[in-house]
């Protein structure tokens, strides 16, 4: 269903048959997702056991395609460069594509936070959008590519992502610091629609970014 995609990129950066392509097909149902190869390295087994990060629920077949494996391989062969990248590609046949973002944070960390060591953050949710972006922009930099995105009446740029619990707290700022850290929140301050629980806003190139926290379902 997405190997156009694949094989239009390639072709366009002249790196045909160079790069393996893998889609896996979601049959009408429920599933969960997760970033796969995130979750098997982390050893604070926050989930117990569920590594599940996305559940999904679909009426129609879809398809999902690793799009951060893809890119990883394009940059690995030197065919391009590219630093940010989000986790999933999914679609169905023709009306609806969603790259995805996955999470497995504190909750402290999704909005922008004060590091003890490195300073003001931007979080995990300003990261996941610059990544949703990065791709949104790299493959619209392609004409077929972009063309044929322009096709699918709803696009979204989701960043999904489960509150755990750090098995190890960061030390508490001393007090001026929590001053500090007060005034550069109130800075970074989202907007309204922002601090809503959907989070729908408009990314530009006929995407919304949309946000959603584990355990909610996402419905196709």
């Amino acid at each position: 269903m997405l190997e156009w995609l694949g094989n239009e990129y390639l072709a366009y950066y002249n790196g045909c048959g160079s790069v393996q392509f893998e889609e896996f097909v979601l049959s009408p149902g429920h599933h969960t997702l997760c970033d796969e190869r995130s979750c098997k390295d982390c050893s604070q087994q926050a989930c117990h056991s569920q590594p599940e990060i996305l559940k999904l629920h679909n009426d129609t077949p879809i398809v999902s395609f690793d799009i951060e494996l893809f890119l990883s391989r394009v940059d690995k062969l030197h065919i391009r460069e590219i630093h940010d990248r989000c986790d999933l590609l999914i679609a169905d046949e023709e009306t609806k594509l969603v790259l995805c973002e996955f999470t497995c944070s504190a909750e402290k960390y999704i909005k922008p936070y004060l590091h003890h060591k490195n300073g003001m953050q931007q979080g995990k949710r300003a990261k996941a959008y610059k990544q949703l972006m990065s791709v949104i922009e790299e493959l619209e930099a392609v004409p077929n590519i972009k063309s044929r995105l322009n096709n699918y009446a709803v696009r979204i740029g989701l960043f999904a992502y489960r509150v755990k619990n750090p098995l190890r707290s960061e030390p508490d700022a001393p007090s001026p610091e929590r001053i500090k850290l007060r005034d550069s929140l109130s800075a970074f301050k989202p907007s309204p629609k922002l601090s809503s629980p959907t989070l729908l806003t408009d990314m530009g190139h006929g995407f919304q970014f949309r946000q959603i926290r584990y355990p909610d379902a996402y419905d196709w």
